[in-house]
């Protein structure tokens, strides 16, 4: 088997040193075009060719590729939902091909595509369950890992931890890890208010400091899996109806404690600091998380992958 990974195009801006993969006028889109018709030699040889998220880059020269064509609809681009022309780009590329993978259980209703086969991620579970991190502190520890943008959930759990009383964030420690353009003004607030929260930026390795948390805050399928490995309570924050659904078009949407409002999430760390009721994941959704490699993601793949070739 040859696998050919089609590498990102970097697009130099005009009067401006800037390299970027991001392409953000329609006119940029003819330089990596160009770069994709030199490529043709190569989806012609191809038995399979595999497109993730973004079809456009083959849409001048699909008709030219004699092999199926599959597509990966790996995520979403926006917390609120997808805009319309988001959701006729994914209809094109529905259309198109031969079939596809669409990772979560949200595509049909809020893309108004019907993926071949639904996958909520891999993780990789060795190095999960054998990492672990000594406890000293009786605090109740919560972990955040995620991205530092508006509606992840990040600003919310600081601006709940802000409104607890003193005498509840005195039973409570907050460890958030990701990186964004939030970063230094959350740092700045946390200072200013003395929260306790500690905000480490992005680290390669957060998923480690998961067996030591007692609750874990993600809203996104790869942290979720990884705190269900581990066993470990969530809490996500869904900042719009689209968010909700992404979140419980799941197999473990029992799991989950899904808040929609800093007053939902302040209530929650109220009960998680006085030791109530807590939501614990149950073995079976345990045990479920704990399958989804990245062996068995390979597998659903050459499923796909045979499922139209009869």
């Amino acid at each position: 088997v040859t696998i050919l990974r089609i590498p990102q195009v970097k697009v130099l801006f005009k009067n401006q040193n800037i390299l970027t993969d991001f392409i953000q006028k329609s006119w940029q889109k003819i330089h990596r075009w160009w770069f994709m018709f030199r490529l043709i030699p190569y989806f012609r040889q191809a038995t399979i060719v595999q497109v993730h998220d973004v079809f456009w880059w083959i849409l001048p020269m699909w008709w030219l590729i004699p092999s199926p064509v599959y597509m990966t609809f790996h995520g979403y681009e926006r917390e609120l939902g997808p805009t319309l022309k988001q959701q006729r780009w994914h209809q094109i590329a529905a259309a198109l091909t031969d079939g596809s993978l669409g990772i979560g259980g949200f595509h049909t209703k809020w893309y108004g595509v019907e993926p071949t086969l639904v996958s909520y991620g891999a993780v990789s579970t060795q190095d999960m369950e054998s990492s672990s991190q000594e406890v000293t502190d009786n605090r109740v520890h919560i972990v955040f890992i995620g991205r530092l943008a508006h509606l992840t959930g990040a600003q919310q759990l600081i601006d709940a931890v802000a409104q607890l009383s003193e005498s509840d964030r005195l039973h409570l420690r907050v460890s958030i890890y990701g990186g964004g353009d939030s970063l230094e003004e959350m740092r700045e607030r946390v200072a200013f208010d003395h929260l306790p929260i500690t905000l480490f930026g992005f680290q390669p390795d957060a998923r480690n400091t998961l067996q030591a948390a007692d609750i874990v805050c993600v809203s996104q399928y790869l942290a979720i899996l990884e705190a269900l490995v581990v066993g470990k309570p969530i809490v996500s924050f869904a900042g719009s109806d689209f968010k909700e659904a992404v979140l419980t078009t799941t197999p473990y949407k029992d799991a989950l404690t899904i808040t929609r409002s800093v007053s939902e999430l302040k209530r929650y760390l109220e009960t998680a600091i006085q030791k109530n009721n807590v939501q614990q994941p149950s073995k079976e959704i345990v045990d479920w998380a704990k399958k989804q490699t990245w062996r068995s993601m390979t597998d659903m793949y050459y499923t796909l992958w045979k499922s139209t070739q009869g």
